[in-house]
Formats: structure tokens, C-alpha cells, sequence
């Protein structure tokens, strides 16, 4: 039960430490399973929940659209209600790439500019340089290289700065597309090779299957069959074991078209119905739509005009849902919104920027204002004071006259001392009587310094006990400290054993030496137990050594 528990929390922290990370990892890292296990147990509608519910949309875009827009739905209304704007952001780039995996280029970019502009506003850079990255590839899927290449180029330079070299293996894979449709295939290969040499040093399997599949196009390009083919198949094992339904299908169709150029008919026949087989199951609308162009021409070569012109007319279908001229406007129109609601986004900011600026400016003139009425009030504090000094020197002008006339008043004072001497005869004869009573006490004080002699007779019986017991103390304390150091010693060896022993257990020893492992271990622990015992009791003993009799007697003394 409880290793259960450990592994479904390691489940869930590993999910949510690669969500939080906002690394864009291959989709088969994790499997459904153990992310609907870790949402399972994580029911709480918080952020957490919408990590897993985006990570799980994330990974199954291409093996299941349909699902993956179910929990992207589901992330962007939770991440909404808890105004998580993070996974929000991300919820809308999910949904986006769900649309364009089913080929719905202008409902895909629509997505991702709302989710752009939630990632913008809110200062989520990993996310919006995510979001850039999948408008450059719905560009190229639009047959829009250039446009595309502007979007791609940013995109790259952000995961430069994010320093996220699986999403920047990524963009290099899209740039080397766009370049591709522009023809310039040096550039594109360029791309290809670094955006490879990334994915295997990451070990990003996705990237390594898609990126050989790219440069087996340009050696199929280059009339280069045999190496085509050869990455071809390649890919093909690759995506089985990552589950990469994007990177089988195209594989296979790649293959079909190479063995339509090379007229063996029949093999292209064979590989590009699997591939259109794979496509329809997983709803890839354009690479159905692609296969059945190959499919047409196929037939062509092979003689057979009714069933070219069946596969003609579902490739018109498919083209005619995928790319025309009204989702291209639909897209541009898209973008147009988007770009104005970022205008208008800016111009609230600045307006919010010039209330705070007024508001600062405001807070300023106040504690100008402040300032002001501080300095106000310390001029005024100085004029009080020299006021103050001013009188004070007056008050002294006059404490100066006052003395003046208290000098005449001591004359008459000394004609008075004589007055007072004739009273002193009379404090005199007070005296004597005073002197009478300083007997009576000198008396009393005879008393006293009998009492102190005998208090300090008692004093000193009580420095000598004190002295003793010190002296007695001061032997028991070196005896504990022997004790010590010797049981110390003492139990050292039965901790060694079981410290040993405990070690033993943790490497995981073979099972029939665990019972003989034990059973040392409870030797070694009595024995601690034995010693540990033997201390108490010596410890107990040498505090009780005190000797009662000198105590009675101490205390005997103190009463008398």
C-alpha cells in the first residue's frame, strides 16, 4: 500500500516538475496513463490540475486530436475560474495545436493569438515564445514561408534566451520547412543537421526521427534514393517506439513517393495506403489530404484514370477544407484582431502608466508641500528660541539687582548671629541632657556586639561546612568524570556493532543473512542496554554519598 502511494506521488511530482519547467519534451517522456493516474489522485481544481490537464493534451495532440481538445477545454476553464493565467496561455496553445493537427489552420491560429495575448500581457515568456514557435509552423502549413520565417526566427532567439534547447530544436526543424518551401535547400539542410545535432545531444527522440526524416527529403530532393530510404525506415522504427503517429504516417508516405520515382509501383502503392490508413484513424486531415494526392498519382502511373480521379476528387476535398482562399483571409483577419487588440492592450497600459505617473507626481508635490511646512516650522522653532535667549538674558539683569540687595540683607543678618548666640547657651544645656541619653544607648550597643560576636561564631562553623561539602563534591565529581570516560569507552563497542550492523541491513544483504544479521543486533543492543544500566546505577550511588550526619549536625547549628 505504501509503495503505491510513493509511486503515484512520484508520478505526480515528476509530471509537474516538467510542466513547471515549461520544457516542451517529446511527447512519449510521459504516458497517458500515468498522467491520468497522477490527475486521478490530484482531483483539486488548482494549478496543479491544469498543469497535468495541458500536459496531457500536450502529448496526445498528434496520437489522439480529439482527446487532447477535451483536456485542453477542460485546462483553460479551471485555469480561467482560478485566474491562472500561465496555464490559461498554455491551454489556448494546446487547443491550437490540436486544431492543427486535424488541419484547421484558421481555427489553430486563432487559438494561439488569444493565447499569445494572454501570455504577453501577463509576462509569461516561456509560453508566448512556445505560442510564436506554432504560428511560424501554421505559416508553413498555409504554404506562407516567408510570414512564417518571421514569426520562427523570434521564436528561436526567445528559447535561445529561455535557454530551452528542446523547444529551439523544434523551431530549427520548422525553419529548415520554410526553407524548404522556399526552395533553398542548403539553408534547409542547415537547419535540419543543427536542429538534429540538438535533439541527440538532449536526447529529444521526437526531434531525432523528425529531423532524419527531413534530411531524407532533401536527399529524396537530390535524386539520393537509397539514403532517403534508408532514414525513412529509420524514422519509421523511431516513431513506433515514441508513438509518433505524425512521424509514421509521414515516413510512410515519403517512402511511397520515393518508390513512385524510382517506378516500382507496386511498393508505393503498399506504403502509401498504410499511411493513409494511419492518417484517417487519427483524424491528420492534411496528411490524408497529401496521401491521397499521392495516392491519385499512383494510380496514374499505374494506368488505372477511375480510381486517379476517385483519389482526385477526395484530395480536392481534403485540399479545399485544408488551405484556400478564405481561411488564408480568415488567418490574416485573425492576426489583424489580434495585432489591434495588442495596440489597444498597449494603450490602456500607457494610460494606466501616465495615471500612475500622476499619482507619483501628486505624491511628490505633497511631500514638497511637506518639506515646505517643515522648514515652516523650524525658522519659526529659531525665532522662538532667540526670543527665549532674548528674555532669559533680561531675566539675568534682574537676578543681578535681586543679588545686590540680598547682600544688604546679610548685614542685618550678621546684627542677628549674636541674637542666636545667646540661644546656643540655651541648645547647650539641651546638649548635656542629650549626652545623658547617649549613655543609656552607648549601653545598649554593648548588647548588640555581644549578639554580632555570636552570629559571627555561627558564620564560621557555616564556612567550614561549606568548605566540607565543597571538598566532598569536588571528589565525587572526579569519580563521575573516571566513570564516564571509562563506561564511554565501555559503550562505544556495542554502538560500533550496531552501527555496523544497521549498514549491513541497508545495503540490502541476501535474505537468509538478514536472520543472522538480526539476531547480532539484539546481542549488541542488550549489551548496550546492559551498560547503559550499570551507568545509571554508579551515577545513581555516587550522588547519594553525602554524608547524613554532617548534614543533621549543619543543620543542628544553624537552629541553635
Amino acid at each position: 500500500m505504501a509503495l503505491s502511494f510513493c509511486r503515484r506521488a512520484l508520478i505526480l511530482t515528476f509530471a509537474l516538475a516538467h510542466s513547471f519547467s515549461g520544457i516542451a519534451q517529446s511527447p512519449t517522456n510521459l504516458s497517458p496513463d500515468s498522467l491520468l493516474n497522477a490527475l486521478k489522485n490530484h482531483p483539486t481544481r488548482d494549478t496543479s490540475h491544469v498543469l497535468l490537464l495541458n500536459r496531457l493534451a500536450f502529448i496526445g495532440y498528434y496520437r489522439d486530436p480529439v482527446a487532447s481538445l477535451k483536456y485542453s477545454f477542460e485546462a483553460r476553464r479551471i485555469a480561467d475560474s482560478i485566474h491562472y493565467t500561465k496555464g490559461e496561455a498554455d491551454a489556448f496553445r494546446q487547443i491550437g495545436l490540436a486544431f492543427w493537427a486535424q488541419a484547421d489552420i484558421s481555427t489553430a491560429i486563432k487559438y494561439y493569438l488569444t493565447g499569445l495575448k494572454i501570455a504577453e500581457v501577463n509576462h509569461h515568456p516561456q509560453v508566448e515564445a512556445d505560442i510564436t514557435g506554432n504560428i511560424g509552423t501554421a505559416y508553413n502549413g498555409l504554404g506562407n514561408p516567408q510570414e512564417a520565417l518571421v514569426f520562427l526566427n523570434r521564436a528561436r532567439n526567445m528559447q535561445q534566451k529561455l535557454n530551452n534547447p528542446w523547444r529551439e530544436a523544434s523551431v530549427l526543424n520548422n525553419i529548415g520547412d520554410a526553407y524548404l518551401l522556399m526552395k533553398q535547400y542548403d539553408r534547409a539542410t542547415e537547419s535540419y543537421t543543427a536542429a538534429l545535432n540538438n535533439a541527440r545531444k538532449i536526447g529529444y527522440k521526437l526531434g531525432i526521427t523528425t529531423n532524419l526524416r527531413n534530411l531524407a527529403n532533401i536527399y529524396e530532393i537530390n535524386g539520393k534514393y537509397d539514403s532517403a530510404l534508408l532514414n525513412f525506415f529509420k524514422c519509421i522504427d523511431l516513431s513506433l517506439q515514441i508513438h509518433d503517429n505524425r512521424g509514421f504516417i509521414l515516413s510512410h508516405k515519403s517512402i511511397a513517393s520515393v518508390y513512385l520515382k524510382t517506378n516500382q509501383i507496386g511498393k508505393a502503392k503498399k506504403y502509401a495506403q498504410i499511411g493513409l490508413e494511419a492518417a484517417r484513424k487519427v483524424k491528420l486531415r492534411a496528411f490524408a489530404r497529401d496521401l491521397y494526392e499521392l495516392q491519385y498519382k499512383i494510380s496514374e502511373a499505374e494506368g488505372d484514370q477511375q480510381k486517379a480521379f476517385t483519389y482526385f476528387k477526395l484530395y480536392s476535398s481534403y485540399k479545399d477544407s485544408v488551405q484556400n482562399l478564405n481561411v488564408v483571409s480568415e488567418v490574416d483577419g485573425q492576426r489583424l484582431r489580434f495585432e489591434t487588440e495588442k495596440k489597444q492592450s498597449e494603450i490602456e497600459l500607457l494610460k494606466k502608466d501616465s495615471e500612475l505617473n500622476a499619482e507619483r507626481l501628486s505624491s511628490r508635490n505633497a511631500q514638497l508641500v511637506l518639506s515646505i511646512l517643515i522648514s515652516f516650522l523650524t525658522i519659526l522653532s529659531l525665532v522662538l528660541g532667540i526670543r527665549n535667549f532674548t528674555r532669559m538674558k533680561r531675566s539675568n539683569k534682574a537676578l543681578a539687582g535681586k543679588n545686590k540687595e540680598i547682600q544688604r540683607q546679610h548685614s542685618k543678618l550678621a546684627e542677628q548671629n549674636d541674637e542666636l548666640v545667646a540661644l546656643n547657651e540655651e541648645i547647650v544645656s539641651q546638649r548635656e541632657e542629650v549626652m545623658a541619653q547617649r549613655d543609656s544607648l552607648a549601653e545598649k550597643n554593648l548588647e548588640i556586639e555581644k549578639i554580632n560576636q555570636q552570629m559571627a561564631g555561627v558564620n564560621a562553623s557555616l564556612e567550614e561546612l561549606v568548605n566540607q561539602r565543597t571538598q566532598v563534591l569536588q571528589e565525587q565529581n572526579k569519580k563521575l568524570s573516571e566513570y564516564a570516560f571509562f563506561n564511554a569507552h565501555k559503550l562505544r563497542a556495542p554502538l560500533a556493532r550496531i552501527m555496523g550492523l544497521v549498514n549491513l541491513l541497508l545495503n540490502k544483504p541476501e535474505p537468509k543473512e538478514q536472520p543472522a544479521i538480526l539476531t547480532h543486533l539484539k546481542k549488541s543492543s542488550d549489551d548496550l542496554d546492559s551498560v547503559v544500566r550499570s551507568i545509571s546505577s554508579t551515577l545513581h550511588e555516587g550522588m547519594n554519598v553525602f554524608p547524613e550526619k554532617e548534614v543533621e549536625k549543619s543543620r543542628s547549628k544553624q537552629h541553635n
